[in-house]
């Protein structure tokens, strides 16, 4: 279902619909094949206003002290998951601005985390042979969207203590490349398919990396 975000101190609240219309997710549909399913990962993935089985969760695994685990759950789950479904009233209140959320902070230990949950994320996919190409595009938009967490820092801070890390995480995607190509080809624009095809190349996706982060730079 969807949400109200909530603020401290007044009694401001802002609707949040589950969904990006692009998606096309209709509500109060239910969904069975494992490629619409996974279409969910594309949504908020906070536990808010989502009801899961136990049986899907069952073997999921989790990094321990850690935060933002529940991407894991969400998206591990619709993997597991025969039949899904979308009510689109708000059935949650989620208060943003608490001290301390970790869906608004943004420091180094935040993004160490979010590299260890895309890599969670990463394995217990490709091992899961539910998995479908639209989750593997999931993965590989989640990984752009790390890289663009970069343009916060300095280049000098993402290349002594990132560079190497994200380089590794880029050529593990590209083994998935034939099955996201044809994705990218049909829902994204001529930049984000000239990023694909650069960061899925061997030779030149180090540099691609870099441009990335700087093109985010200089659009702040």
């Amino acid at each position: 279902g969807d949400k109200y975000e909530v603020y401290v101190g007044n009694t401001d609240q802002k609707y949040i619909s589950t969904f990006p219309s692009y998606l096309k997710i209709k509500p109060k549909v239910i969904y069975s094949q494992p490629e619409d399913i996974q279409r969910f990962a594309f949504s908020q993935v906070s536990p808010h206003s989502k009801l899961f089985k136990t049986s899907v969760a069952k073997n999921i695994t989790f990094p321990h002290k850690i935060n933002y685990t529940d991407n894991i759950l969400y998206v591990i789950s619709l993997i597991n998951s025969s039949r899904v479904a979308y009510y689109n009233e708000a059935l949650a209140y989620y208060l943003i601005d608490r001290p301390g959320n970790s869906t608004t902070s943004f420091n180094k230990k935040m993004v160490d985390q979010k590299l260890k949950i895309w890599l969670s994320i990463f394995n217990q996919s490709i091992s899961n042979s539910r998995t479908t190409p639209v989750l593997m595009y999931y993965l590989y938009c989640l990984l752009e969207g790390n890289l663009s967490m970069f343009a916060d820092y300095s280049m000098t801070f993402y290349t002594k203590k990132y560079s190497s890390e994200l380089n590794s995480l880029i050529l593990k995607m590209q083994e998935y490349k034939k099955e996201i190509a044809p994705l990218i080809q049909n829902s994204s624009s001529i930049s984000k398919k000239i990023l694909f095809k650069g960061l899925m190349n061997p030779a030149l996706y180090k540099i691609f990396s870099r441009l990335y982060i700087y093109s985010k730079k200089i659009s702040k």
